[in-house]
């Protein structure tokens, strides 16, 4: 189980990690490793290159957070509340994203290899297809979704349509079929 830490202690070390992140002396990068943050509401948090592995933020709400570059190697985020916020190149390697909402968050460069996205809520996010999505856990919604943006491509090779025939019919039940022109493809 996580430790919790009081209000006045998590503003005393996000305090310290403006004034690190700003280059000031007596700044401290914030390391809230393995703490209890969770049911939090954090708008607008700068956590950008903190160490928050293995940090319960379950049901926290971060709206428009930033956290890139942080470190959130196995970091507990079901139900958390990512609208909007920034995870670039953050590594969230073996975290639990179940169903936490990330709509319209910016996922570039993010590492989630190993990561529980099942029943997560990715509309309008950006999700990094990139060396960092190895083993990643999905649902069969988000399946649909990332089949149907495969779908959507336009590739002129054998291979690829091949490849796209194979899962048409899968891609076509996604919540984007419509939009993404799957539905009255020709």
């Amino acid at each position: 189980m996580a430790n919790r830490i009081s209000n006045d202690q998590l503003d005393m070390i996000l305090e310290k990690h403006k004034l690190w992140l700003n280059g000031e002396k007596e700044g401290e990068k914030a390391d809230l490793s393995g703490i209890n943050l969770s049911y939090n509401e954090l708008p607008q948090v700068n956590l950008q290159w903190a160490n928050l592995s293995n940090t319960d933020l379950s049901y926290a709400s971060v709206v428009k957070g930033n956290f890139s570059h942080a470190n959130m190697i196995g970091a507990i985020c079901c139900h958390t509340n990512f609208f909007m916020a920034d995870l670039r190149y953050a590594n969230l390697s073996c975290a639990d994203l179940s169903k936490a909402k990330l709509e319209s968050t910016d996922l570039l460069g993010a590492i989630l290899n190993g990561t529980d996205l099942r029943g997560a809520y990715l509309d309008g996010s950006c999700f990094p297809f990139t060396y960092g999505i190895a083993d990643v856990i999905v649902d069969e919604k988000t399946a649909r979704l990332i089949a149907a943006y495969f779908c959507s491509l336009r590739c002129d090779s054998r291979e690829f349509r091949k490849a796209r025939a194979d899962i048409l019919e899968f891609a076509k039940r996604s919540d984007k079929a419509k939009s993404l022109g799957l539905i009255d493809y020709y």
